[in-house]
């Protein structure tokens, strides 16, 4: 989930990218902070959404996601958001509101349902 990546291999490749930025780009470490991914979910659930009519569809790809963050970042607050059940439980988690941010539902307890 490397939103330069593109970039980078072009670079190592030597290959020019259309529409490339001209200065060099820097790279910063993404993903390890809750709240930087609200607008980048956001978005893919704005370009995904017309294309698929089962409910969990949206939930489902953005859990795989973070579990390929995951794997390469560890963050903290993962083992929280795998247990969410709902979009509105995720993005409560990301920005910090609710009980699954305060709480962080402690590690290794069971998940309950909350409504928000």
């Amino acid at each position: 989930a490397d939103p330069n990546l593109v970039y980078r291999i072009s670079e190592a490749l030597g290959s020019p990218v259309p529409h490339a930025p001209q200065a060099p780009l820097e790279i910063k470490p993404f993903g390890v902070n809750r709240a930087e991914w609200v607008p980048l979910l956001l978005r893919f659930i704005e370009l995904s959404e017309p294309y698929t009519d089962h409910p969990r569809y949206l939930l489902a790809r953005i859990k795989q996601w973070m579990r390929l963050v995951f794997v390469s970042r560890k963050i903290d607050w993962f083992d929280t958001l795998k247990r969410l059940e709902s979009l509105d439980e995720v993005f409560a988690l990301l920005e910090g509101r609710s009980a699954f941010a305060s709480a962080e539902m402690i590690k290794g307890s069971e998940c309950q349902t909350l409504s928000l």
